[in-house]
């Protein structure tokens, strides 16, 4: 019986403190970008507990927001980056697929040369497209906070431009009005 309760005892002692390990991300940063005719959308994460998110409009200055992740939430982000592998599609995919309505840019710096896709609502590989599923749920269940602090997004404005301004309104001129036009 005393053998048990020592054995017991040490069995519970060293299952206390057991430290969890972080999940180690095997990528630098990892930047998502949703553009649209109205905003682009930014999201960068770079393995801490930290998700940024940048607006950039056409006619108003960018906007910065962060938002906190829990172990849980960073380590399953951590675990489904780790898994996407760009390295079997075409190199420029990007250049190919980016429509003008709505489309999503994924990048992953892991090495010197960050890896790309693009990817919209009916061009894009089924893996990358259910990807981007979770991550918009996974965005949206999140409480960003808005910051003045600059936030570095790797260099995206050389890879997805800024959104295009509104088309004005065009200006009619010598519009004739017909009376008899019922």
């Amino acid at each position: 019986m005393k053998r048990l309760v020592i054995t017991m005892s040490i069995f519970i002692f060293f299952s206390c403190n057991k430290e969890t390990k972080d999940l180690t991300p095997n990528f630098k940063d990892f930047i998502y970008v949703n553009l649209n005719l109205k905003e682009t959308n930014s999201l960068k994460f770079s393995g801490n507990d930290t998700l940024y998110l940048q607006k950039r409009f056409s006619k108003k200055p960018d906007e910065y927001y962060i938002a906190i992740l829990n172990k849980q939430v960073k380590d399953s982000l951590i675990k489904r980056i780790n898994k996407l592998n760009f390295e079997k599609y075409k190199p420029n995919y990007i250049a190919q697929n980016i429509d003008d309505e709505n489309s999503q840019v994924l990048i992953i710096c892991r090495n010197k040369k960050p890896e790309f896709i693009s990817i919209n609502e009916k061009i894009g590989p089924s893996e990358i497209r259910s990807f981007r599923n979770w991550f918009e749920k996974f965005e949206n269940e999140l409480k960003f906070i808005k910051t003045k602090e600059y936030i570095h997004f790797w260099n995206n404005k050389n890879i997805v431009p800024a959104p295009p301004p509104p088309n004005p309104t065009p200006i009619l001129k010598n519009i004739i009005y017909n009376k008899n036009s019922h």
